[in-house]
């Protein structure tokens, strides 16, 4: 953060809510109070999000309560992993997990545009 700052950059930071590092409070608001976006990446960074529907419907439950915690207003899956006709369960305003291409990516495609991923059904976020 003190680099990007030291050149007037603003990052965007995505926070794995689960199980891989300790979340306090002190460092989201690190994060907040200089200004930096802060993004929900993931659950716990298994690969295993999308690996089922109903698994996949009792992690988004999780994520978004995260994402409400946190004050998040963007979504990243892990290895980009994704299913757009799932997106609905998450109360996001973007995802970043939809690439513009996915030649070396572990699941390929992409929406072939270098935008975020804006959805209607992204709409319940407040």
């Amino acid at each position: 953060m003190d680099v990007d700052k030291s050149y007037g950059i603003k990052s965007a930071f995505q926070v794995v809510p689960e199980g891989r590092y300790s979340i306090t409070k002190g460092f989201l608001e690190s994060i907040r109070s200089r200004g930096f976006e802060l993004n929900v990446h993931d659950l716990n960074h298994d690969g295993r999000l999308y690996g089922g529907c109903t698994e996949f419907l009792r992690r988004a439950e999780r994520i978004n309560r995260h994402a409400r915690e946190y004050g998040a207003q963007g979504f990243r899956s892990g290895s980009l992993y994704r299913n757009a006709d799932w997106f609905d369960a998450f109360d996001f305003f973007f995802d970043m997990s939809v690439p513009n291409v996915g030649h070396l990516d572990p699941q390929r495609g992409g929406c072939c545009m270098v935008m975020l991923f804006l959805s209607e059904r992204f709409s319940s976020f407040r």
